[in-house]
């Protein structure tokens, strides 16, 4: 896990840990990442950028993400 000032091994997968977020605040963006929609600061049609930070944004999950950007 990965925030603004550290970084965490947490020893669950990330189905798990996914599971205990606040899906208000959260969305998935890749299998492999999920992202706190608070910090996006713009997107590509493949990217999310949390700062200068690159995320994947894969297809599959770019409509929802578009839409919870919009109820923003």
């Amino acid at each position: 896990m990965v925030t603004a000032s550290d970084n965490f091994l947490v020893p669950h997968t990330l189905k798990h840990t996914s599971e205990k977020l606040n899906l208000n605040n959260f969305v998935q963006t890749h299998r492999s990442y999920w992202v706190n929609i608070k910090k996006i600061s713009s997107t590509t049609s493949t990217v999310v950028f949390l700062g200068d930070e690159e995320i994947p944004l894969s297809s599959s999950h770019k409509e929802l993400l578009m839409s919870r950007l919009q109820e923003q």
